[in-house]
C-alpha cells in the first residue's frame, strides 16, 4: 500500500510539474535563470525521488529473499 501511494504521489507531482512548464511557472515565480534555471532545480527532486524508491525495491527484495531462505525445506537442511 506504501509503495501505491509514493507511487501515486511522485505521478502527480510529476503531472504539476509539466503544467507548471505549460504555464511558465519561472516567470510567475521570477525565478533567475528562466526555463533553464527552472529545470536546473528539478535535478535535486528527481534523484531524491528516484533514490528513495531504489531503497525501497532494494530493501524489500532483501526482505523478501531472506523469508524465502528461511522458510526454504533445503536451505534448512544444508544451513548450519
Amino acid at each position: 500500500m506504501l509503495e501505491f501511494i509514493y507511487i501515486l504521489h511522485v505521478t502527480l507531482l510529476i503531472l504539476h510539474e509539466i503544467e507548471s512548464g505549460y504555464e511558465k511557472e519561472w516567470e510567475i515565480l521570477r525565478l533567475p535563470g528562466r526555463i533553464t534555471g527552472f529545470l536546473l532545480l528539478h535535478i535535486p527532486i528527481i534523484f531524491i525521488f528516484s533514490m528513495v524508491l531504489r531503497h525501497y525495491y532494494v530493501s524489500s527484495s532483501k526482505r523478501n529473499s531472506s523469508y524465502f531462505n528461511r522458510n526454504n525445506r533445503f536451505y534448512s537442511i544444508f544451513s548450519t
